[in-house]
């Protein structure tokens, strides 16, 4: 089994774990942090996926949201995995979440080299590959070439006051530059989307490595761009995330978020 059908495979089967607590009704959530919360599919969801990678590929390195000890590691080949995005949405009963699932390895300087995402309410699978092109449910998808101010741009609120403030800030200044803003509460989702040409570009200045690390080879390989949200080229340490369908809306976008951030 190729590590991209090892990705989709594992995705859709995480998938259905959280879809069937969902749909029972039966999540249950504890606190995590200020303003965030982590539930036991979180936790199960990982613990599968982990399980499904140190059996098929026992000597590979994992960094996951809800193991993370503020080391990420680094090692040949690296598993990034976020068990559950979107997990507040999750909670309250809204079907905006996903699983998301890269693999990096060295000689890519730790970029995505395969990657898979799959929202199991809304049945989308996103794939890609390095160099091989990207898909939604095994169809090819390419990033839209709308400028921004016929698109929709999308941005996840921060938990955190002071990168919801900087995105705010950023709204406002971008605003007669877009069509409309949206917010889906789901960065991996959100970043699919402006892979599969829905929107023209999304930003979120609090984001994770687990959070965008599939979804920023999807985008590139549909044809879009990634950053974080000063412009910066970005890596594994990267908090934040901007993406766009060209070059010229994600320099508009990092523009007027970047100076916003104060850290």
């Amino acid at each position: 089994m190729t590590e991209l059908e090892f990705a989709k495979k594992t995705c859709l089967q995480a998938g259905r774990l959280l879809k069937q607590t969902f749909a029972s009704g039966g999540v249950r959530a504890s606190p995590k942090g200020r303003n965030d919360i982590v539930t036991q599919a979180d936790k199960a969801s990982q613990e599968m996926i982990f399980n499904a990678i140190r059996k098929q590929f026992p000597g590979d390195a994992l960094l996951g949201e809800e193991s993370f000890n503020g080391n990420i590691p680094r090692h040949e080949r690296l598993w990034v995995v976020d068990p559950l995005d979107g997990t507040v949405n999750y909670e309250a009963g809204l079907p905006f979440y996903c699983t998301s699932i890269a693999l990096a390895n060295s000689t890519a300087s730790y970029q995505p080299i395969v990657g898979a995402v799959y929202a199991p309410v809304l049945e989308e699978l996103y794939a890609a590959e390095k160099g091989k092109g990207a898909f939604l449910n095994g169809k090819a998808i390419r990033a839209s070439q709308r400028p921004l101010r016929e698109g929709l741009v999308s941005i996840t609120m921060s938990k955190d006051r002071e990168n919801m403030l900087a995105s705010t800030q950023a709204m406002r200044e971008l605003h007669s530059k877009v069509r409309r803003f949206r917010s889906i509460g789901s960065i991996a989702i959100e970043s699919c989307g402006v892979a599969s040409g829905r929107f023209a570009a999304m930003f979120n200045p609090g984001g994770k490595p687990w959070d965008s690390a599939a979804a920023n080879l999807i985008i590139s390989e549909a044809g879009g761009c990634y950053s974080d949200c000063r412009g910066e080229p970005w890596t594994l340490e990267s908090t934040g995330i901007a993406a766009a369908n060209a070059q010229e809306n994600l320099k508009a976008i990092t523009n007027a978020i970047g100076k916003h951030l104060k850290h």
